[in-house]
């Protein structure tokens, strides 16, 4: 996980490419060439595009910079909820 100053930088950096034109899949594919981490990739388009973080999520999980992931994510994410679901009862 990246510190603060650098989620700033990564934003400011953000901020110029959208500037400059280019789209936000653009922006997550510079930030993850860059090894900014799926978390920190929201935290970047939470505060760029000012969404809830669960919008910042979605954003990120569908995007194509991160779609190679989006299976493994979401079978990990079962497998948490099915977890938790089976200790609630």
């Amino acid at each position: 996980m990246e510190t603060d100053e650098q989620i700033r930088q990564r934003i400011q950096q953000s901020q110029a490419v959208l500037e400059e034109g280019g789209t936000l899949e653009a922006v997550l594919r510079l930030l993850r060439q860059a090894g900014c981490s799926k978390t920190d990739s929201m935290r970047v388009v939470r505060s760029l595009k000012e969404v809830p973080l669960g919008e910042a999520k979605r954003i990120v999980h569908f995007s194509d910079a991160w779609q190679e992931r989006r299976a493994d994510d979401e079978h990990f994410h079962d497998e948490l909820a099915q977890t938790f679901e089976g200790n609630a009862s």
